[in-house]
């Protein structure tokens, strides 16, 4: 994120807490989740995934920013979708000249 304003501009994430399965050693993770920009100034923000079961995640997290010194009658915020897919991947090394060793097993 990045703050173009003439003003310091605290910031937050919504959304990212442990009831929406962040940043509980589940799938998501996400870091910083708040802070303060000065003028000029960028942050970046990291989302995690590690998947644990085959599944599909789509939440939406909002990013909220008020100016430091309270001067907006409310915080701005901005919706933001996080999604991501996780795959069950099966697969079977057959190196050359083993071709019938494994006929008859499941795999």
């Amino acid at each position: 994120i990045r703050n173009d304003s003439l003003l310091a501009a605290s910031w937050r994430l919504l959304g990212v807490g442990e009831e929406e399965g962040f940043n509980v050693e589940r799938e998501f993770s996400v870091y910083p989740v708040a802070g303060t920009l000065q003028p000029g100034r960028t942050e970046e923000i990291t989302i995690g995934f590690h998947a644990i079961e085959k599944e599909v995640f789509d939440k939406t997290i909002t990013l909220e920013w008020i100016d430091s010194q309270n001067l907006l009658p409310e915080p701005q915020s901005l919706g933001i979708k996080v999604t991501a897919e996780a795959y069950n991947i099966d697969f079977k090394f057959v190196f050359p000249g083993d071709e019938g060793a494994n006929e008859g097993e499941g795999g």
